[in-house]
């Protein structure tokens, strides 16, 4: 009788180990993609000085699948030459692991991403110097949970750990954590009513003997409302307070701790047609600096693209960026570009591509200088090809 009682359940954890076994899925993607283009003034200065550059850019994504568990690697690499400016050639790389597991009501997530790029990628989101010649080493650490409370409710606690480093003291090394918690509710079919908090710590080490905190909170309140079946409306207001504190270990001083205020807004609008795509976005947020300030920025995004036929398409996009800044140049940024796409065999696209950007910033800079006006024209090919 006992040895009957123990088959039993050996029979059905052979068999449930045979179903998961089988319900799993590995799958391969990757992309190979090759551009050359031809950017009128490269360093984004008074005086422009052109190059061809070619970018080769390879991408695998690994991943594994169950009913209840999820596991992604994703590797992107890029090798850029420079023909004027051989100085600026290098290599970046880019690893994300994207964990994930979903339960009957709880879903747990780990993300986990390391990159070595040029700063000057970045440029426009950062500190506005596209001379720059640096690398950023950057670590990134998000786990996550979420609880289904019932059919209506959704709660999801978060946290975002990210470390910067940089080649060179013209950048700081900084690192911030972010503590969010959010509230969803599904109000009816098409409306889902939003409330979410959060808390973010910016450390930066100006130098080995002084160091600047800067922490703020934010409060947003929003709404996902379904305006039809192709129309969607995302968007959310809200408020920030900040305060920075600076301290220098060498004196034993610290200094004056400086208190900021004001509201955020996020509003996204999609539509998703047959053909035709379009998205439009606006914000005013606060974005850390590799310098040590939090900036307050606001954008405006607008992005469109037409299927000619099931083999073409072509697009365009737009977007508008302000930047406010206490110890950085105040600045304000123009990108513009237009795209044809086809796709001359099942897996093989070509894409031809023309940008403008521009940047204006204030002469008083402290900490970085920048070129008052400047602007430049890029005029691209790529090859794309995915199996």
């Amino acid at each position: 009788m006992k040895k009957q009682a123990m088959v039993g359940p050996l029979s059905l954890t052979l068999l449930m180990l045979s179903s998961m076994s089988q319900a799993a899925e590995w799958s391969l993607t990757a992309d190979f993609n090759q551009k050359t283009s031809y950017d009128s003034n490269f360093l984004m200065k008074d005086t422009s000085l052109s190059t061809w550059s070619y970018l080769f850019k390879p991408s695998v994504e690994v991943a594994y699948k169950t009913p209840i568990t999820e596991s992604a690697l994703s590797i992107d690499a890029s090798v850029n030459r420079f023909d004027n400016f051989g100085e600026y050639n290098g290599e970046d790389i880019r690893l994300d692991w994207l964990n994930k597991y979903e339960g009957e009501r709880l879903t747990w997530e780990l993300s986990l991403g390391y990159s070595d790029t040029a700063t000057r990628d970045v440029a426009i989101t950062d500190t506005g110097d596209f001379d720059s010649n640096e690398s950023v080493e950057t670590k990134i650490v998000e786990p996550s949970i979420a609880w289904a409370v019932n059919e209506r409710d959704n709660l999801k606690l978060s946290y975002a750990f990210s470390e910067r480093t940089y080649t060179s003291e013209q950048f700081n090394a900084n690192e911030s954590g972010a503590l969010s918690l959010e509230w969803a509710r599904s109000v009816s079919e098409k409306l889902t009513a939003l409330l979410s908090l959060s808390q973010v710590q910016y450390d930066v080490e100006t130098s080995s003997l002084s160091n600047i905190e800067t922490d703020f909170k934010t409060y947003n309140v929003g709404l996902a409302y379904l305006l039809s079946k192709s129309l969607t409306l995302d968007a959310s207001i809200g408020y920030f307070t900040s305060e920075v504190d600076s301290s220098d270990s060498f004196t034993d001083l610290e200094g004056r701790p400086s208190n900021s205020e004001g509201g955020l807004v996020d509003i996204n609008l999609t539509l998703k047609g047959q053909r035709n795509n379009v998205s439009l976005g606006l914000s005013a947020n606060l974005t850390p600096t590799s310098l040590g300030e939090v900036s307050e920025t606001n954008t405006l995004n607008i992005d469109w693209d037409y299927s000619l036929s099931p083999k073409s398409k072509l697009g365009a996009s737009a977007s508008w960026r302000d930047t406010q800044s206490t110890e950085l140049a105040d600045r304000k940024n123009t990108n513009v570009s237009f795209f044809y796409q086809y796709n001359m065999y099942q897996n093989f696209d070509i894409k031809l591509e023309w940008a403008y950007r521009g940047q204006d910033a204030d002469a008083l800079d402290q900490l970085l200088p920048l070129n008052l006006d400047v602007k430049s024209n890029q005029t691209s090919i790529s090859f794309n090809y995915s199996i």
